[in-house]
């Protein structure tokens, strides 16, 4: 039944005097309030103002979702009727069944204050609650995953290789004219890194002069490379030992001297795999001739090879792992 708004609120403050902490956990209850005032009231607290009184008087915000808590409705409602204002508060459960109902009156038309006694009643019951209310389901541990146990580390397989090939080049440089020739090779290597060794032998190329007299060379020569690997790519610094086999022609005194000399460096390499076991490659090399290799007819030099030498190469590899 209704009554006057000052001795409830005298008899809330009563209730609510406590300790500086909150009245009750945090987590004991979730409330939703709902707020309304008639247009006869307008100028009353609305529902933020409302609410934040409730808070200040609890130490606490009930209105925040707690997962688990048992849930509470609050419906407000302040009109004015015949000269007095009038606050009518219900409580409803999470069903919506009504679990009480609380009504304050004032004869004075300041509605601050009769806000002020709603949120003392309001704050009374949520401390009532919240001490009866069970505490909230404790969530349980999470399950305990036992750890794989650590395979064995097993090794992992050598990407060495043996590579054998066989194939063709062309010279510029060594002997007169551009030399047709073959070439076989062998390296040992990794993913990066290959030492390779290999020989060659080109075709005889001649060099002709007025009156009928000339030469004709070949050459025989021996090479090895240590290689930085790179994929498909090879870059190598080359060493070779050349022998230079020259045979004179319409000379008074015909011979076939061997000349040997030593050459440095380097050499670009690129390798197509095929087939898995097979693989085409391609190489240019590039060799400074550290020793002079002249041609001397009828006791005149008639020719000297260039101090540097240009090889073009293409073979087909095996691959043996």
């Amino acid at each position: 039944m209704p009554a006057s708004w000052t001795s409830l609120a005298l008899a809330a403050a009563t209730q609510l005097v406590a300790p500086a902490s909150p009245l009750a956990p945090p987590a004991a209850l979730q409330v939703e309030l709902h707020h309304e005032v008639e247009d006869a009231a307008m100028g009353c607290p609305g529902a933020s103002e409302l609410r934040a009184l409730i808070v200040e008087r609890l130490g606490y915000d009930p209105f925040v979702a707690t997962p688990g808590a048992p849930r509470y409705e609050v419906r407000v409602r302040i009109g004015r009727s015949g000269g007095r204002t009038e606050a009518r508060i219900g409580w409803f459960d999470e069903q919506g069944s009504p679990q009480g109902e609380r009504v304050l009156v004032s004869d004075d038309e300041d509605c601050v204050e009769l806000a002020t006694g709603v949120a003392f009643a309001v704050a009374v019951q949520l401390q009532l609650r919240a001490e009866s209310a069970p505490p909230p389901p404790v969530a349980p541990p999470p399950p305990v995953v036992s750890k794989p146990r650590a395979r064995p580390q097993v090794a992992a397989p050598s990407n060495r290789s043996v590579r054998v090939g066989v194939g063709g080049l062309v010279k510029l440089g060594a002997q007169p004219g551009v030399a047709p020739g073959l070439r076989g090779s062998a390296s040992l290597g990794g993913n990066a890194w290959a030492i390779l060794v290999d020989a060659h032998a080109t075709l005889p190329t001649a060099l002709h002069f007025a009156g009928g007299s000339g030469f004709s060379a070949r050459e025989l020569g021996l090479g090895a490379a240590p290689c930085f690997r790179r994929e498909f790519l090879e870059a190598c610094a080359l060493g070779t030992l050349v022998f230079l086999a020259v045979q004179g022609e319409g000379v008074d005194q015909p011979r076939s001297p061997s000349v040997a000399s030593f050459g440095l460096g380097v050499r670009l390499q690129l390798t197509w795999p095929w087939r898995g076991r097979l693989a085409a490659a391609t190489h240019v090399d590039l060799l400074a001739q550290l020793a002079p290799r002249d041609v001397v007819l009828n006791h005149e030099r008639v020719w000297s090879a260039a101090p540097v030498a240009l090889a073009l190469g293409l073979d087909v590899t095996a691959i043996f792992r």
